[in-house]
């Protein structure tokens, strides 16, 4: 009688996957349970597991092994196997690609299967791979063996499936929780960082208040100085709240530019009226007739927060050179400050990214430059300067006069 006629055993077996994976924590031991169940339900006496791994299937350390001295050179065989899905066709490739069981008679005998001698060694022939799915996706790939080639059924078939899906909820739970913990992390990130930002234009805002109110014979010039420390600190707040409310939006999928020709040399204008400095320290290269396709009010972000930097970070002088080619229209912010150290400069327009802990910034604001600047079809990147100052050039497509 064919093994995979025998109900009983497969009917066991559906139940004790579904206990698996509703009790299981994690993975591994939801795989090796998995493993045992499928093993002893239909008399297999190796199984084993791969997981899919940025395109490759990576061996595991989960198995079942009926009679570990005997099997033991398969399974320093499998050891060290790691198969790239566009290798040569085999079953796991097979499994991976069409998302269904694969079985092969006789893996002595077949071309594709890398430890064929290995089996032959053991006594292993039959073999039977499934896969681990979340919908389509295959996370994993489960493999069994046995000592002779008859084919399993199809109620067998059909419980391997149901084995493939109720591990791939395990798969789920467990990138759920680490979807889980990374967002935490980042919130928790969020608000240290905020926290520390908003702590230096407090401050000055707090002492410049205190001086005012302290200072009955202030001089009308050193009242003027004070008022424009605070009038910094202000600005630097919303620069703070602005960028970390378009962050929100951006990730939020709740920001839709409006592109329309706009005059380069406007934007850059008010983008400089905006700094806290005083204007004079921002040389501006532009001509008044060059235009550019973009949103005006984003342009005018992303020039703010690269100005804002160049002047919180660099030295003078603070140089915006704008240019066209009739295609393209290069916008150039520079300083003849330190720049940004080379090793760090893959990350600098990663979220949160900076170059240490005591360094000032959230992190926030040159992602927010990328991410406005290609909302408008352009593109930024960072140079370092002759002089190793920083260079931030942003590329837009010109705009259509009139």
């Amino acid at each position: 009688m064919d093994r995979t006629d025998v109900f009983s055993p497969v009917a066991e077996l559906y139940e004790a996957i579904t206990l698996i994976a509703n009790d299981s924590t994690d993975v591994e031991p939801a795989l090796r349970g998995g493993l045992t169940a499928v093993c002893e339900a239909v008399g297999w006496p190796v199984g084993h597991a791969f997981v899919a791994v940025d395109g490759r299937l990576e061996t595991t350390d989960e198995w079942h092994v009926a009679d570990p001295q005997r099997y033991a050179p398969f399974v320093a065989a499998t050891r060290s196997v790691s198969l790239p899905l566009d290798a040569e066709p085999g079953p796991l490739r097979r499994t991976v690609l069409d998302g269904t069981p694969a079985w092969i008679a006789d893996v002595t005998d077949d071309p594709h299967f890398q430890r064929a001698s290995a089996a032959t060694a053991v006594g292993l022939r039959g073999a039977l791979a499934f896969p681990v799915v979340i919908g389509t996706e295959v996370v994993a790939v489960v493999e069994f063996f046995s000592t002779d080639s008859a084919a399993p059924g199809r109620g067998l078939l059909d419980a391997m499936r149901y084995v493939g899906i109720q591990l791939g909820r395990v798969f789920e739970r467990r990138r759920v929780r680490e979807l889980e913990r990374r967002t935490m992390e980042a919130e928790r990130h969020y608000l240290r960082i905020a926290a520390h930002e908003l702590r230096g234009p407090l401050a000055t805002l707090a002492a410049s208040l205190q001086l005012l109110g302290d200072g009955d014979g202030l001089e009308a010039d050193d009242a003027r100085l004070v008022l424009a420390h605070a009038a910094a600190g202000v600005r630097r707040l919303g620069t703070i709240a602005n960028n970390f409310l378009v962050e929100a939006r951006l990730h939020g999928g709740a920001i839709h530019p409006r592109l329309r020709s706009v005059a380069v040399h406007e934007v850059v204008e008010e983008a400089v009226l905006d700094l806290p400095t005083a204007n004079g320290e921002v040389e501006v290269r532009c001509d008044g007739d060059l235009l550019v396709l973009a949103d005006t009010f984003l342009l005018q972000q992303v020039l703010s927060n690269l100005l804002g930097n160049a002047c919180r970070y660099g030295r003078p002088p603070v140089v915006v050179d704008a240019s066209g080619d009739g295609a393209t229209v290069r916008i150039v912010v520079s300083d003849e400050g330190p720049g940004v150290p080379p090793d760090f400069v893959p990350r600098l327009f990663e979220r949160f990214s900076r170059v240490s802990d005591d360094t000032r910034g959230s992190g926030v604001g040159l992602e927010v430059v990328q991410e406005l600047t290609r909302l408008q079809a352009g593109t930024v990147r960072y140079e370092s300067g002759p002089s190793g100052g920083a260079r931030f050039v942003i590329e837009m497509p010109a705009g259509p006069p009139g």
